[in-house]
């Protein structure tokens, strides 16, 4: 979740209505205000002149209160429902497209008159959002996001992984914004959940805002409310686009009213209509979810690494140098962030783009259940804490590097050739005793003179490492 300047935007402070962020209450606002047009559309209100003021009245305060929130996705989720909703009306009654027409471009009118009175306009320029970094950091992440569904196309990263991934993996080295989710509630789908859970969201999506247009159906209530429902599940859809808002149980308590009127009016369609409307859906889902995928996969060959996810963690490769599933000579590394910062993929990045880097790493950074174990060649690096596993591990006959290793020597004799990489200064208390034990062992000892158990000043020289075969 990004909080953008503690919401501020020109010394105006940015209404959030109660809301997490003021992007949650603009996509709130967004789904309420077709339940106001829902009730202007009724006839009976033409006889009810001071309701039909009211409401006016009513949907000017909502208008106001979203342009206060200076979001700039609630106002494009406003806008876009505003006319998925006049399409919807024209459908249903052609006879009077020009009074719907007319009703909309007031509306935008009106809209553009509080984007100036509000201060709000300047930060939807064209201008602005060039250097906006809430902009340009989306864009960002959104093209790290479609590398990633390219990555994991299938089982995606697993839940609550992507931000942790995308920091870790695909963000640029040098910059060091936290993200805990897409910031974009399809690619969260693809990413975490892998592209069948995305396509089956968007084919869903689509299937009943098709449903609210109900063609033949006769002017009236009916049609308004149905054109209602799809509205609001409309601008819901196209909020999501700039914010991870489906993860807010309380923000879909309106998008699910929607829907419950979309599935109780369904039945006057037919079924046969209703299998029509869900090929296309699903057809469309489909399509999207596979231009997703290829977007990312394009993305990926402009890249130097290759980096592919596997249960465990991902498997990197220099582009070019991949034969197969694996690669050869892989070097299995179990980072820890007290050794490599709180990216440890930033650093190993770094580290492969090295000419002298290997050709492969397998890096296990997330629980790990002996899904896979090194083979015969294979090089096992492991950081700080993770030299605990050396009691887990098939490791005989490796080559094993321990780098800043915390914790106890391993209890049971191994034969491999180990390599002892201490810091120069024993923030732990440990050196002696791995001092010791590499003496019993016969391994190689090295020292990184002037740090403690953070390695990135020495990094990435410090893994400029010997073949060890």
């Amino acid at each position: 979740m990004i909080f953008e300047s503690d919401f501020f935007f020109n010394e105006i402070r940015r209404w959030n209505l109660g809301w997490p962020t003021p992007n949650y209450a603009g996509a709130w606002l967004a789904t309420v205000l077709p339940w106001l047009w829902m009730a202007c559309g009724l006839r009976w209100l033409g006889y009810q002149r001071f309701l039909k003021v009211a409401l006016c009245l009513l949907e000017a305060g909502v208008w106001l209160a979203l342009c206060m929130t200076f979001s700039r996705g609630g106002l494009l989720a406003a806008l876009g429902g505003l006319g998925f909703f006049v399409t919807l009306r024209i459908l249903n009654n052609r006879a009077d497209w020009k009074g719907w027409l007319g009703w909309a471009l007031l509306r935008v009118l009106g809209v553009g008159l509080l984007l100036g009175f509000t201060g709000f306009w300047d930060r939807v320029t064209p201008e602005y959002a060039r250097s906006d970094g809430a902009v340009v950091n989306r864009l960002d992440l959104w093209q790290g996001g479609l590398q990633m569904m390219a990555a994991a196309p299938l089982s995606g990263w697993g839940a609550g992984e992507s931000g942790r991934a995308y920091m870790n993996w695909f963000q640029a080295i040098d910059r060091d914004e936290g993200y805990a989710t897409m910031v974009n509630s399809y690619l969260h789908v693809g990413v975490e959940r892998g592209s069948p859970a995305l396509a089956l969201v968007l084919s869903c999506l689509l299937f009943f805002m098709m449903l609210s247009f109900q063609p033949g159906m006769k002017p009236g209530w009916k049609a308004t409310l149905a054109g209602c429902a799809g509205t609001s599940l409309a601008a819901w859809a196209l909020a999501n686009v700039f914010t991870t808002l489906w993860i807010d149980w309380k923000l879909w308590l309106i998008p699910g009213a929607a829907l419950a009127l979309i599935v109780l009016l369904t039945p006057r369609l037919g079924w046969r209509l209703c299998c029509g409307s869900g090929a296309l859906a699903l057809g469309a889902g489909l399509l999207a979810t596979g231009l997703f995928c290829t977007a990312g996969w394009a993305l990926k060959q402009t890249e130097d690494l290759n980096i592919r996810h596997h249960p465990a963690g991902v498997l990197i490769e220099k582009q070019g140098e991949g034969t197969g599933e694996r690669p050869q000579n892989t070097y299995w590394v179990w980072p820890d962030e007290r050794v490599l910062g709180r990216s440890p993929g930033k650093a190993i990045r770094e580290w492969m783009d090295k000419d002298w880097a290997p050709a492969g790493v397998r890096v296990q950074d997330r629980p790990w259940e002996g899904l896979s174990f090194p083979e015969q060649g294979d090089v096992v690096v492991l950081f700080g804490r993770q030299t605990a596993r050396l009691n887990d591990l098939p490791l005989e006959d490796h080559a094993i590097y321990l780098i800043h290793p915390a914790g106890r020597p391993p209890a049971t004799e191994i034969n491999a050739r180990w390599v002892l990489i201490l810091p120069g200064v024993d923030t732990l208390g440990k050196s002696r005793m791995w001092r010791d034990w590499a003496d019993s062992v016969n391994a190689e000892l090295r020292l990184n003179p002037r740090l403690g158990q953070d390695i990135r000043a020495a990094w990435p020289a410090v893994m400029r490492l010997d073949n060890p075969r």
